[in-house]
């Protein structure tokens, strides 16, 4: 395969569907009578060169030798329309021809979520070892620290790890009576300190900075008046209280994946909640764990680094180590697979390019060409490697690598369905994809 490829890279083409329809059925013409594109916009229609018609599920290469998968725009229907300005868009898009014989890989790439890091302090009660128990008049200290693409690259000059040290002394709970539970106490002043200096929230002193991209929650681990942490996406979890008001944030997909993940970790069961952290009565609650989770790094008005994630580090010290309570890793941070963010990336880097390589430079002067990505979907991919061979060099025939992509989003479950089952076929003996 890699001397059909030959050392050139492949030239991209990236179609994008959207509007869970079907593929154009077999027969139809790809321009009508009056001169406009038989596709809707975002639907597909795989041709035959050779006769401009749509295959049929099932053909073979002995039925169409050559294909071009074409992908319908939102002036397909009406081109004169597609004439903008500056850059006039494509009444359609089009692969490069797709010769069944000249097909090296075909393969499929499903959607992943992203999934932030977190570590978990201290067993859940009732679990033996490893508890977190507060003594009196004891330090209890956690530093966590920074990983990533973009710390690295930012701590470069110096190749330091941002660490910050959060440490919470208790008082004598021993003549402390009107506090019922003296873990929870320390809880949620120790998350209390790691949040006050957290970007995700807000407090009156300017000199808390709240700059670093952690958060803390104080879990009760058996489940108490909180917010349940596996809760559906959308839901609102109060994290803590301030003289501004309860602040807290909303379940997204990267959070629901997170949480998910923790809780398929064993360090945190599933009947765990979030719990208020509130100084003025803590000690009243139940919490028995705290929760660390990273949050992605803020993105520039221009930004083209693909890394958004950080990995965290901690260390449980100073006052911990009497009960054996260690800080666990329950999630790594993973950069998920098939995000809007980074196939508009790779686009820009490539496709896009082709189109209209003008955009890069001044960007307050940026123009770009039209795409089909839509911002926040989530797509399917299936990758079609092949090449051409129209071109003759010194030594003979040279091959042109292509590589045709075709996003599919992840809830179109009907071109889903009909472009695999126009694809198998058409590419077997290479195996088929079912995403």
């Amino acid at each position: 395969m890699d001397n059909l490829r030959g050392s050139k890279r492949p030239v991209e083409t990236i179609l994008v569907t959207k509007g869970n329809r079907a593929l154009v059925a077999g027969g139809t013409n790809l321009t009508a009578s009056n001169g406009n594109v038989n596709i809707a916009d975002g639907q597909l229609l795989i041709g035959n060169v050779v006769t401009n018609k749509a295959i049929t599920a099932g053909n073979t290469p002995t039925q169409a030798p050559i294909v071009r998968v074409y992908q319908g725009t939102n002036t397909s229907n009406d081109i004169p329309a597609s004439r903008e300005y500056p850059a006039a868009k494509r009444p359609y898009e089009v692969s490069g021809p797709i010769l069944g014989n000249n097909v090296t890989v075909y393969t499929g790439k499903a959607y992943e979520n992203p999934v932030r890091s977190a570590w978990t302090i201290g067993k859940a009660s009732g679990s033996g070892v490893g508890e977190i128990v507060a003594a009196d008049e004891t330090a209890y200290t956690l530093n966590i620290a920074l990983r990533g693409r973009r710390v690295d690259e930012f701590h470069s000059s110096v190749h330091g790890v941002p660490v910050m040290s959060y440490e919470y002394t208790t008082p004598e709970y021993s003549v402390l009576t009107a506090i019922a539970d003296k873990e929870d106490h320390l809880i949620q002043n120790l998350a209390w300190k790691i949040n006050r200096n957290s970007r995700e929230f807000s407090f009156d002193s300017p000199s808390y900075g709240a700059t670093f991209p952690v958060i803390a929650l104080a879990i009760d681990s058996a489940g108490g008046s909180g917010v349940l942490l596996n809760s559906a996406v959308g839901t609102t979890i109060p994290i803590i209280a301030t003289s501004a008001g309860n602040k807290g944030i909303i379940i997204n997909d990267d959070y629901f994946a997170t949480f998910a993940a923790l809780i398929a970790s064993g360090d945190v069961p599933a009947t765990a909640t979030v719990e208020l952290i509130d100084v003025a009565t803590a000690g009243s609650a139940t919490c028995d764990q705290i929760v660390l989770v990273a949050l992605d790094e803020r993105l520039a008005i221009v930004d083209r680094n693909k890394s958004t994630k950080i990995r965290l580090e901690v260390g449980a010290i100073k006052g911990f180590e009497d009960s054996l309570v260690v800080a666990s890793k329950s999630v790594d941070s993973f950069e998920g697979q098939g995000t809007y963010r980074q196939w508009k990336l790779f686009y820009d880097n490539t496709a896009g390019q082709r189109k209209y390589n003008q955009y890069r430079g001044f960007e307050l002067q940026n123009i770009e060409y039209p795409d089909s990505l839509v911002p926040g979907e989530k797509y399917n991919a299936y990758i079609i490697e092949h090449f051409s061979s129209n071109h003759t060099d010194f030594t003979g025939i040279s091959n042109s690598p292509l590589k045709t992509i075709i996003l599919v989003p992840t809830g179109d479950t009907v071109t889903k369905a009909s472009l695999e089952a126009t694809l198998n076929p058409y590419l077997a003996p290479l195996p088929a994809v079912t995403l």
